[in-house]
């Protein structure tokens, strides 16, 4: 009989310093988050350990590990999938693969389609768009890389669209006033975001990294 899954420890390195995060039934137990501007391994490893004398419990008492794999950068995607995939084969648990952008859609209930919007590097930006079909997340498009001008001008043409901005983001990206309203500041511990995903199959996917480039190809939306 299979374990269920109770405790997740959920693993972001791809988005800025990225952050760890412990779930324990569906809650957020304890969450850090790196404060360099890029991942690092030697500080990933040092915040789990943290975490679990944090919240007081074993790494064998993890259930499931649940990692992005992607978008962001190169080397936070490679770090976060190489520390996962580590402390798979030493505990001997599962680990999964969740796509950031679609746990951050599944996780926002505010509006029947939303663009997700994350940065992937020094300039450039990643986005999709999803919608919300009798309570299940489906992508309407598929990611696209991109410099912050197009996808300012891009919403700047679709004026119904909900936009849900990683928080650093949304503190460099200069919306017009009449677009503030339509953007969501997303403050939460992206690594939370990922552990709850981890739970929803129709955002599970294998251990592959997500690479994505930038692009000046238009994006078309259904």
């Amino acid at each position: 009989m299979l374990k269920p899954i109770k405790t997740i420890l959920a693993i972001e390195a791809a988005i800025r310093g990225g952050s760890v995060s412990l779930l324990e039934d569906n809650k957020e137990v304890f969450s850090f988050g790196g404060v360099t501007d890029v991942s690092r391994a030697e500080d990933l490893l040092v915040n789990i350990a943290a975490l679990f004398e944090t919240a007081g419990i074993e790494k064998s008492q993890i259930d499931l590990i649940a990692v992005s794999n992607g978008p962001g950068s190169f080397t936070g995607i490679r770090i976060g999938l190489a520390t996962a995939l580590g402390l798979k084969d030493s505990l001997g648990i599962p680990c999964i693969g969740v796509s950031l952008l679609s746990a951050v859609a599944a996780n926002f209930h505010g509006a029947d389609k939303v663009a997700v919007v994350m940065p992937v590097g020094k300039n450039d930006i990643c986005w999709q768009i999803y919608k919300n079909n009798d309570g299940r997340t489906e992508s309407v498009s598929l990611p696209i890389g991109s410099e912050r001008i197009q996808f300012l001008n891009f919403m700047s043409e679709s004026p119904d669209l909900k936009i849900l901005i990683q928080s650093d983001l949304y503190d460099i990206l200069q919306f017009d006033s009449g677009q503030h309203h339509r953007a969501v500041r997303i403050d939460q511990n992206l690594a939370y975001i990922v552990g709850l995903g981890a739970q929803n199959s129709n955002l599970v996917s294998d251990t592959e990294p997500f690479y994505i480039h930038s692009s000046r190809s238009s994006l078309g939306v259904s």
